[in-house]
């Protein structure tokens, strides 16, 4: 239950994501994006799964307290009392209203429904926000960043994944760029503050290389990593492309997005397993009881304790690890500024995050 958990997840950012882009590019004007094509049932399915997709936590919640009264007594608990499950029911219920709404537009190619589909999709995001693990903690505080954090990565990225993996070609490219370079921009930057109070309403700032002990940390620190290339395409695919786009010279963009695109599905499935693993509260208590990270121990050479704390110290080895990263980030950019292999790029991008995750795991002390 806990992969199907996690799979589910990372569905649910795909498609929330590229609802969100959807829209957001059909009130666009014709002449300011690329001629999207995705097909209706692709669309309709994706509505359609929403709240299927986000009923796995609960489905999961529900088997872990069943056993005693039975699973559809707690079923009628958990929606009925527990925040996880009234959000659901307000997910199902704006699903359906969304649903209606995009059917209409589409068939009759009203513009304005879509400007209420995005409506429907702001409340969705609200929904989310509301049942999120950070709003549990401290809600204000932890249902803002968490609302505000996921809307500006479903704005950034479904604009992306929609035009990458749905455009028929790469036709008013810099009328695209010229809105969207912008847009991306405001997003990265909201989303980075949003992420930080979301960590820090989970886990103190000070705290943050100790929980590379667990499974969590791990996790969290492979998602911020990963975010190192993601920069990078974002500024080949954003501000180089202008340069690139009025030059022309045979320049195709869509394999580049493409191989950003490919960086934040890694991304969503990284969250998605964050989503399903235990926020180390009290460290010494989660070493204690799930012990440290396999990978962890497999690369740190020495004793681990339930009291332990991670510190850096540069050395040769880490040293080395880090120059590789800086080559390999080179090489992403000079494959793009030559019209060379996007394919090559994204492996770059992966040996990249290798690279600079040994250089810090060989620097631990």
């Amino acid at each position: 239950m806990f992969y199907a958990t996690v799979v589910s997840e990372t569905l649910l950012y795909f498609f929330f994501s590229i609802l969100m882009g959807y829209f957001i590019l059909q009130i666009r004007p014709i002449h300011q994006r690329p001629d999207i094509s995705m097909p209706p049932a692709f669309l309709y399915l994706a509505i359609m799964l929403l709240p299927v997709l986000s009923f796995f936590p609960i489905l999961r919640l529900v088997l872990l307290l069943s056993e005693q009264i039975g699973f559809s007594s707690t079923l009628g608990s958990v929606l009925k009392t527990f925040e996880i499950g009234q959000a659901w029911l307000l997910t199902a219920l704006l699903t359906l209203l969304l649903l209606m709404f995009t059917f209409i537009a589409v068939k009759q190619n009203r513009t304005k429904l879509f400007y209420i589909a995005l409506i429907c999709m702001i409340f969705l995001v609200l929904a989310v926000g509301w049942s999120s693990h950070a709003s549990s903690l401290s809600f204000w505080k932890g249902f803002v960043g968490h609302t505000f954090h996921f809307l500006t990565v479903i704005i950034w990225t479904g604009i992306l994944l929609n035009v990458a993996f749905f455009a028929k070609d790469s036709s008013n490219w810099a009328a695209f760029l010229k809105w969207f370079t912008p847009l991306a921009i405001g997003c990265v930057i909201a989303l980075s503050i949003s992420g930080f109070v979301i960590m820090d309403t989970i886990v103190p700032y000070e705290q943050y290389t100790d929980i590379w002990l667990v499974s969590y940390g791990q996790t969290l620190l492979f998602k911020h990593l990963f975010f190192i290339p993601v920069l990078l395409f974002a500024v080949m695919n954003g501000i180089l492309a202008k340069k690139a786009a009025r030059e022309g010279e045979g320049f195709k963009p869509l394999p580049w997005l493409k191989a950003e695109g490919l960086l934040l599905l890694i991304i969503f499935a990284l969250t998605g397993l964050l989503g399903q693993q235990s926020p180390p509260h009290d460290l010494e208590t989660a070493l204690r009881m799930e012990g440290a990270s396999p990978i962890f121990s497999a690369i740190y050479n020495g004793a681990i304790s339930t009291d332990m704390t991670v510190k850096l110290d540069g050395n040769a080895l880490s040293l080395t690890f880090g120059i590789m990263a800086v080559v390999f980030a080179c090489l992403m950019m000079v494959f793009f500024l030559k019209r060379a292999s996007a394919a090559a790029a994204f492996l770059f991008s992966l040996l990249l995050v290798v690279a600079c995750y040994m250089s810090l795991m060989y620097s631990v002390q």
